[in-house]
């Protein structure tokens, strides 16, 4: 299934720290939702040199300006030859003590390198460990609803979402579609506020500009906004090349003991995650999304697949971003994602 987020309005209200009526956020922006400082120096500096603060302006760490945070965003997901789409954001009370920015919520995952998936460390177990004093500390659930300790991290704290008033978002395959607050989704923005954000797959275009705009509301001070999102070419693994096996799913066939080149199509002002899960071990790596990765046989090394293919899965994700400004929004997250899924098979 394939699901592309055109708007990372669920990584606006999926702050927390407000109340418990907050909608959840999904996996996006650079897979942990959470926020860094906007400061950017070195190689990396380009990839937000398009992303404008609140306001449209530049916002220095410790700016503890109050307003309406949000986020939106679009995503489609391949898995078994089906794909699934998503149009969704939120809108809610925010104060900004540290600007979100992609590239600083890698929590020192550095780009274009692999590590194990038991490497990744938390940034924090307690909201004491936060800096700046008040911003909270945000444990997720694993998939069997326990807290998992290695996904602690440090986000802003925020309300309940609240209702400001239709968004309009333009580049659908039929025209422009109008999100508005749901109650029946915890206050999440769905299309016409109907259904849980699911869209149509066939709606989604690819590689296009998508426009964004509001009217705002005076109830909460914030003016009209305005933003874009490029939602780049369709995600496809080009190398190792699949075939379809028994399953009905795409396969590769990985030889652990030797690098391997992977391909995909297309490319975005973001990161490709690439994720291999085996025999009770698995690696990521974070590449550019420039179209091409190299996996090393060290990067492997400690990689064990299973004996049967689909036990072995292979998650490709893309994640690119956009902008969105406008007088009283203090936090704007604007992004897309989209996720491959394949099954791997030992050589």
């Amino acid at each position: 299934m394939l699901v592309v987020f055109l708007f990372s309005a669920y990584a606006c209200s999926g702050s927390s720290g407000g109340g418990d009526g907050a909608a959840e956020e999904p996996d996006g922006a650079l897979g942990d939702g959470s926020e860094e400082s906007a400061d950017s120096s070195g190689d990396d500096a380009g990839l937000n040199a398009d992303l404008p603060g609140p306001d449209g302006g530049d916002v220095p760490g410790g700016d503890q300006r109050e307003g309406i945070g949000c986020f939106l965003t679009i995503s489609v997901i391949e898995m078994m030859g089906q794909k699934t789409a998503l149009a969704a954001g939120g809108f809610y009370p925010e104060v900004n003590l540290v600007p979100w920015d992609p590239e600083k919520g890698l929590h020192g995952f550095v780009p274009d390198t692999c590590r194990a998936l038991a490497a990744a460390a938390a940034e924090c177990q307690t909201d004491a460990d936060c800096q700046p004093p008040g911003r909270v500390c945000v444990i997720e659930k694993d998939q069997s609803g326990n807290p998992d300790p290695n996904s602690g991290h440090c986000e802003n704290p925020t309300g309940d979402p609240v209702d400001i008033g239709p968004v309009t978002i333009s580049g659908f395959a039929d025209g422009p579609k109008t999100l508005r607050y749901n109650s029946s989704q915890q206050g999440a923005y769905t299309i016409d506020g109907q259904g849980d954000g699911q869209v149509d797959p066939a709606l989604i275009v690819f590689d296009r500009d998508y426009e964004i705009s509001g009217e705002g509301s005076s109830a909460y001070n914030l003016g009209a906004f305005s933003g874009r999102l490029h939602l780049p070419p369709q995600l496809a693994l080009l190398e190792p090349p699949a075939q379809t096996n028994q399953m009905g799913m795409p396969e590769i066939v990985l030889d652990t003991k030797s690098d391997t080149v992977f391909r995909w199509m297309g490319s975005s002002n973001g990161y490709v995650r690439l994720t291999i899960n085996g025999k009770d071990s698995g690696i990521e790596c974070l590449a550019r999304d420039d179209g091409e990765f190299t996996v090393t046989a060290a990067d492997m090394a400690g990689l064990v697949l299973n004996q049967f293919s689909f036990f072995n899965i292979l998650t490709i994700e893309r994640n690119s971003y956009g902008s969105l400004s406008g007088p009283g929004l203090v936090n704007p997250q604007v992004s897309s994602m989209m996720n491959v899924m394949v099954n791997v098979k030992s050589k």
